[in-house]
């Protein structure tokens, strides 16, 4: 952590600008299914706190490939996470594939009623939610993937916003401290009015990782709980009711 807190976030500024660090940290993170407490762990919002460096977290087989590139052309220092859960997954990855701005998020996916931010992994999950959400209740979803977290691409955020006047943001790390409180902070900031109903997050529980498979489900959120936030923000619900919604996804800190 000095090396990354004190040696690579700080050269640039300490050396008045004259020095360049040029340099990508890639990170293993998040979940490893039943690797309990010690190896199932997404540490990723520790480092946003930290000047001076980027951080990105892939979602797919071919955006991993865009943000390495970039993140190797890039003169500032980046640390590249990986979602462990996504080690596995193939996906196509064309040869000639675009660069990438590092400081840019991408509508995956566009829509009217609730807009809905997640990243890495969780994305996966984001977009099953959003189809069940449009096929059964007929609720049209926008999907952002953030692909970088330092800096945050807060226009295209507040741009969704104005348009569906409803903010979901799901990530697998835990909740409290969360990426997703910062972005519910600045839309709140910056943007208010464009809100009609309030911010819901959706993230894990405050707590170490069981290694138990139903305490380990009990502990995260899944596509189900992405579900019910967006749900419960379009003034709909679910077999569970809406209290159950607004229970797990705005979870009192």
């Amino acid at each position: 952590m000095d090396e990354v807190l004190n040696q690579m976030a700080k050269a640039h500024y300490m050396f008045g600008g004259q020095a360049t660090m040029s340099l990508v940290l890639r990170a293993p993170d998040g979940l490893m299914k039943h690797g309990a407490a010690q190896h199932s762990q997404s540490l990723e919002t520790w480092f946003t706190n930290i000047p001076g460096i980027r951080v990105v977290v892939p979602s797919t087989p071919a955006n991993g490939k865009q943000l390495l590139k970039a993140a190797i052309k890039d003169p500032n220092p980046v640390i590249y996470f990986e979602n462990k859960g996504l080690f596995p997954v193939k996906g196509d990855v064309p040869e000639d594939l675009p660069p990438i701005d590092l400081s840019r998020a991408e509508v995956v996916r566009e829509g009217a009623d609730v807009t809905l931010v997640s990243y890495g992994l969780m994305l996966t999950k984001a977009l099953a939610a959003a189809d069940v959400a449009r096929r059964e209740y007929g609720v049209s979803v926008e999907v952002i993937d953030l692909r970088s977290i330092t800096p945050l691409d807060m226009p295209t955020i507040y741009a969704s916003v104005k348009k569906t006047g409803h903010l979901v943001i799901a990530h697998e790390a835990i909740k409290i401290g969360g990426v997703g409180g910062e972005i519910a902070a600045r839309v709140a900031e910056n943007h208010f009015d464009y809100l009609r109903g309030p911010v819901l997050r959706v993230g894990a529980r405050f707590t170490p990782l069981p290694f138990s498979p139903v305490m380990e489900d009990f502990v995260l959120s899944g596509e189900k709980e992405i579900l019910d936030a967006v749900l419960a923000a379009a003034g709909k619900s679910t077999v569970d009711g809406a209290d159950g919604a607004a229970g797990r996804a705005g979870e009192a800190a």
